[in-house]
């Protein structure tokens, strides 16, 4: 382990000190400072990344739906007849 365990508490000695500001620590701290910086705006992009794909699902089912509460028109037109009965009379 470390010296702390084996280390004797008397009045006289103060005791030992974990430092924690040593530069691997610091480094350590930095470079996860800078992770978490990454992973908030990654996490942040992804999110606004899925509200916008959800408001242009909505987009385009309106676009879908839409024409069905619209009315229907009809037009006649010319029936066609396949190469097959043209030789055939009126039914």
């Amino acid at each position: 382990m470390n010296d702390l365990a084996n280390s004797t508490m008397t009045t006289t000695s103060p005791p030992k000190r974990i430092d924690f500001n040593t530069p691997e620590l610091q480094r350590k701290r930095r470079i996860r400072a800078l992770k978490d910086r990454l992973t908030r705006w990654y996490v942040f992009i992804g999110g606004l990344a899925v509200l916008g794909a959800i408001t242009l699902i909505f987009f385009f089912l309106g676009y879908v739906v839409l024409p069905l509460f619209q009315g229907a028109s009809l037009t006649a037109e010319k029936s066609i007849t396949p190469a097959w009965m043209q030789d055939a009379g009126k039914p």
